[in-house]
Formats: C-alpha cells, structure tokens, sequence
C-alpha cells in the first residue's frame, strides 16, 4: 500500500512550521514596510517645515497663498489648527490659527440655541471679535 506525503503527524508538524516561517516573513515585510513609511513621513516633514520657513512671509502675509498651503497641508494630512506648538509656532501661525479656532468655537457654542452651531461663515464673520492690529481694528 501506498501513503500519500504530507499526512500524519509529520505532515502536520511540516504545515505548521510552514505557517510559522509565513507568518515569521509576513511581519518582517510589515517591519520594513514601517521603517520605509516613517522614513518618507520624515523626509516630507523636513520637506514641509523647509518650504514653510522659505515662504514664511508671503504665507503670513498672502491670504491666498495662506489658504493654498493650508490645503496642501490637508490633502498631505497635516493639520495646522492641531496645535499651537510644532513648526507652525515657529511661522508665527501656529497661535494664530490656534486663537482662531478657539474663537471660531466660541462662536458656535454661543449660537446652539438659535442655529444647531452651524452659522454660515458671513454671520461668523460679523460676530468674531476683530484682531488686534487687524483690518478691522
């Protein structure tokens, strides 16, 4: 009588040493991929808080430009309202979108009642106190 490979005990102890070096492999690829990944994200921080540094003055001064960084920054992730402390700081826009969005909140915590805490962004407008120094002072 003929036995077939691969059944029986040894044939189990093979499977599950195989299954082991899989899944030995399998996370030694995910080690790597996570170095690479934490290497690109690395670089491009470098990358980004040299672009803001060069620009610094056109982004603190162009609104437009301002505002095409700030999607840049979104669609890469980024997001400049996180915190007052990092790069941002550096630009002297970190506390300025920070104080911003602390005022923004308070608008729309004061309005619940009347409109849910969604105003439409004339109404915010008019009802944000003006910024010192600013156009409206």
């Amino acid at each position: 009588m003929h036995r077939r490979r691969g059944v029986g005990v040894g044939g189990l102890r093979r499977k599950q040493q195989e299954r082991e070096r899989f899944k030995k492999k399998a996370e030694e690829e995910s080690r790597v991929d996570a170095a690479s990944v934490e290497k690109v994200l690395g670089t491009f921080k470098t990358t980004l808080s040299s672009f803001a540094e060069k620009h610094r003055q056109k982004i603190k001064d162009d609104a437009s430009f301002r505002s095409a960084f700030a999607e840049m920054c979104y669609a890469a992730g980024v997001d400049p309202l996180r915190s007052n402390k990092g790069f941002w700081s550096g630009l002297g826009l970190g506390d300025f979108y920070y104080e911003l969005g602390v005022k923004v909140v308070g608008v729309c915590a004061q309005t619940r009642e009347e409109n849910g805490g969604l105003i439409a962004l004339d109404d915010l407008l008019d009802r944000l106190p003006p910024r010192p120094g600013g156009a409206g002072a």
